[in-house]
């Protein structure tokens, strides 16, 4: 199922591979995507209910991207060189369990805005932004998990807490 440049109300399970490319996706009901791909390249996923990628999910974020939503993630994802995810009016993102995020590229990635970012313990966010190239995470990071530094700089500006949670450079 691809989404690309509408406006959609979506309330209920996707299955199989499920892109979004531009426009908006909202709705009142829960968005549980099951396995396959979920492959999120721009717009806005927004709405009441929660966004869940489940265990067997391969989620690859890119390009410039708007969480107003919350999302639980309980397989990780990727985030491809140059990206943005601003999690902003009623948006947060969870980690759930044992699960690796990783934030590659070349170049400057970012998570910010008013939305919280939690990393659940068991969790890494990976980051290899290269020489040159720098994360930052400005949303609200409340951290159980570890946070591991490959290249390039990392910045973590926003509010929240590091209950338990490591830093590995």
């Amino acid at each position: 199922m691809t989404f690309n440049g509408t406006t959609t109300t979506w309330d209920g399970n996707a299955t199989g591979t499920f892109a979004v490319s531009s426009g908006a996706i909202g709705g009142t009901g829960a968005l549980d995507l099951q396995p396959g791909n979920f492959n999120w390249s721009g717009g806005t996923i927004g709405g009441a209910g929660t966004l869940t990628t489940n265990s067997g999910v391969a989620t690859l974020l890119s390009n410039s991207l708007t969480l107003n939503r919350p999302w639980v993630s309980k397989n990780g994802f990727t985030m491809n060189a140059g990206s943005s995810l601003a999690i902003n009016n009623g948006g947060s993102l969870t980690t759930s369990g044992a699960q690796t995020i990783n934030i590659n590229s070349g170049a400057a990635n970012t998570i910010s805005g008013t939305g919280k970012f939690t990393n659940a313990s068991g969790s890494v966010v990976h980051t290899s932004p290269g020489p040159g190239g720098t994360t930052t995470i400005s949303a609200p990071l409340d951290n159980a998990g570890k946070i591991s530094l490959e290249s390039g700089a990392l910045v973590v500006s926003g509010s929240g807490t590091d209950k338990i949670g490591r830093a590995h450079v």
